[in-house]
Order: structure tokens, then C-alpha cells, then sequence
């Protein structure tokens, strides 16, 4: 019995065999999350896959990323063999956050067991369960809200989870203010400005890029008033390939660096653009290769993130609020101007001139042809501002 043991793979394989002829019992093998690792493990792990299928009395499901299996079946392993494919979806992430919401909604109202709430930490039960409602109907009519949340997230349910979580606990969301508008019989409804503060900042009172999920588009890492645009012209290049079709939005990275060049950034200046927006999820590469400055993936293209920060997130004020402040402005007029300031009006006025720095550094560059447009993104800048201080102001 022992040297039967000993031999694992074969002891295994007599276990399984003695649970489908024995037991009457069918087996099914799952190689799971395969898709997270680089290519050169997907196609390893298909291949144990492949054996195991055909000397085993078993069946195996392996997930591979779309386009490794397509690309596989192209030219690599997959091409010598005739898998069978099922496209999973990933669930609704509005539908997900309305199931936890409405289970959540009845833990605090006592309609399960309260077991579940830790007796040792004192919680208002009546109020979480007000805070929660609000949220819950927040989604429901406030379509900007969840379109932050399913792009943040970039489909990722775990992601769009956490997201949640952090708006809620962060100090940034003035909950006193919701619970005294509900308890008036007021129906408050989360702005999206509001949502944004709390997951930009979480639970630090200035915006940390080390512990956000939003990413600063705008810092530099040269003494060049350019490079604060070159990290949405490197998003905007990758939105116009998505926005084509063509290639499931993959851009060839050397073309990539041939049009940034051409706009007169330098391959170290592109390195460390690709670098930070790989960091921060804002593109996302073929078969799960990195970035490490080094060894370059051959195509990548933007994620609903990144588009996200190109196409919404830098035309609003909360925003570009947050982002003053680990910004490098090199002009030491402005830099003396856009100070840390507390109150709303000051944050406006600081945020403008922020805005008009911005404008003389683009007129400056020469980027007028680029593939992205400050002066547009400018506007919508200006007049979101404009609608705060209105609401400030009344």
C-alpha cells in the first residue's frame, strides 16, 4: 500500500478511476484562474490539461483568456488539437451590487439573524440601514453613478465590491447630512461627485497615488510642460484603436512609440507613461504580459478604466481637485497659487488656475494635431466648475 501511495500522479489517477467504475460517480476537473497567468503558463497548463483529459476517466474545463485561445489555436499549442470553447460572461456588476445591497438591507433590519454581526462592535442599526438604502436607490436612479462604478471596476465584481466598501468608509461622504435629509422625509440621492471624493481619496485626507484606484494623468517626471499631456495622448491613441474594432482595440506598442515620438516625447518619457498606466490598470497587454521597461508586450490596448480617465474623470472638478496636489507645476508663479486650501471656494479658485496653467503649458507644446485635445477637455473643465460654484453659490 505504501509504494502505491508513494507514486502520486499514478495514485491519483487509480483514486479517480476507482470513483467513476467503483462508485458509479463522474469526475470533472476545473484548472482554474490559468487566465491570470502569462501566456507561457496557459499553454503549459493546457497541455497537462490535454494529458489528464485522455488517460484519465475524467473531464477537465481549463479558462484561458479569449485571446490566448484564439491566438493558440492560430499558431501555438491549441493548433495541434480540437478543444471545445464556452465563453463564460462575467455577471452584471449592477445586478451583483443589487443582490448584496437588498441581503445587506435585510441583515440590518433584522430579517437575518443578527448572528452575523460581530456582538463586540457597536453598530446603529437603523441608521446603516438608512446610509444603505440610499445607496441602493442611488443606483437605481442615478446612472452616472453606476456607470463609475462598472468602469472603475473594469468588470472585475470583486473590484466593483470593494468600491462600495470604500465609499462607505470614507471620511470624505458627509453621512450626517444623508441621514438629516432622510429623516426630513427627503429622498437624498448620491451625486456622482460625491462618489468619486470618496474612492479618489478613501481614507486619506489628501489623495495618495500609492493607495488609490485612480491614477494622476497629469504629473511629470521631466522638466517638460509637454509630458503633462503625454499620458492621455498614450490613452487616447489606445481609445481611438478601440473605438475602430479593429484587433479587439490591441495596438501594436511600436506604433504606439512611433506616434508619441512623433509628437516629440522621448522613448524615456513613453517608458515611464507605460509604465505607470500598466500600474494602474489603465491598458492592459496581450496574454497577461508585463510591462517592465525591458521586455515590451507586443500589442496592448486601454481598459474600461482608462478610457474611463480619459473620457470623464479629467473633465470634472473633483477630479482634477484631488490631482493638484501630487501634480509637479513647473511654473513657480502658478506652484505658489495652487497651495493646499480647505474651503469649496478656495478648491474652485485653486482648480481654475490649475486649469489655466494648463492651458499655457498646452499652447506651448505644439501637441495641436495630437490624438488628444486639451482644449476641449479644458471646456468641460471650466464649466463643471462653473456648475459647482453655481450650486456653492445658491
Amino acid at each position: 500500500m505504501e509504494s502505491l501511495v508513494s507514486s502520486q500522479d499514478d495514485h491519483l489517477r487509480r483514486s479517480l478511476d476507482h470513483i467513476v467504475r467503483g462508485r458509479k460517480k463522474q469526475v470533472i476537473v476545473f484548472v482554474d484562474n490559468t487566465d491570470q497567468r502569462s501566456e507561457e503558463v496557459q499553454q503549459e497548463a493546457f497541455l497537462i490539461s490535454q494529458e489528464i483529459a485522455e488517460n484519465w476517466p475524467t473531464t477537465v474545463f481549463v479558462a484561458l483568456r479569449p485571446t490566448t485561445f484564439h491566438e493558440s489555436q492560430r499558431a501555438g499549442t491549441l493548433s495541434a488539437y480540437h478543444p471545445k470553447a464556452f465563453t463564460i460572461s462575467p455577471p452584471r456588476i449592477d445586478l451583483v451590487l443589487e443582490k448584496r445591497l437588498t441581503f445587506a438591507l435585510k441583515v440590518a433590519g433584522g430579517e437575518v439573524p443578527s448572528s452575523l454581526l460581530d456582538e463586540r462592535i457597536g453598530v446603529n442599526l437603523a441608521r446603516l440601514k438608512t446610509v444603505l438604502r440610499v445607496f441602493h436607490r442611488s443606483l437605481q436612479r442615478n446612472y452616472s453613478l453606476l456607470e463609475a462604478i462598472d468602469n472603475i471596476a473594469s468588470g472585475n465584481v470583486r473590484r466593483a465590491l470593494d468600491l462600495v466598501r470604500v465609499f462607505f468608509g470614507s471620511g470624505h461622504v458627509d453621512t450626517g447630512k444623508i441621514l438629516e435629509i432622510e429623516g426630513g422625509g427627503g429622498n437624498y440621492i448620491i451625486p456622482l461627485h460625491e462618489f468619486e471624493r470618496a474612492v479618489i481619496h478613501g481614507e486619506t485626507e489628501y489623495y495618495d497615488p500609492s493607495r488609490s484606484p485612480i491614477a494622476n494623468l497629469f504629473d511629470v517626471t521631466h522638466v517638460d510642460g509637454k509630458e503633462h499631456f503625454l499620458l492621455p495622448s498614450l490613452l487616447a491613441i489606445l481609445f481611438g484603436a478601440s473605438s475602430s474594432g479593429a484587433r479587439d482595440g490591441f495596438v501594436e506598442t511600436s506604433r504606439m512609440y512611433e506616434r508619441l515620438q512623433g509628437y516629440g516625447f522621448t522613448v524615456i518619457q513613453i517608458n515611464g507613461a507605460l509604465s505607470k498606466a500598466y500600474r494602474s490598470s489603465l491598458l492592459e497587454t496581450e496574454a497577461r504580459a508585463s510591462v517592465d521597461g525591458e521586455r515590451l508586450p507586443n500589442t496592448i490596448r486601454i481598459t474600461p478604466l482608462g478610457a474611463y480617465h480619459l473620457q470623464k474623470l479629467t473633465r470634472h472638478f473633483t477630479y482634477v481637485d484631488a490631482m493638484i496636489v501630487d501634480t509637479t507645476v513647473l511654473d513657480q508663479a502658478v506652484r505658489r497659487e495652487v497651495d493646499v486650501v480647505r474651503s469649496i471656494r478656495d478648491r474652485l479658485d485653486r482648480a481654475e488656475r490649475f486649469r489655466g496653467y494648463l492651458d499655457s503649458q498646452w499652447d506651448d507644446c505644439g501637441l495641436g494635431d495630437g490624438a488628444f485635445s486639451w482644449p476641449e477637455v479644458s471646456d468641460a473643465l471650466a464649466a463643471d466648475i462653473r456648475k459647482v460654484r453655481f450650486r456653492v453659490q445658491r
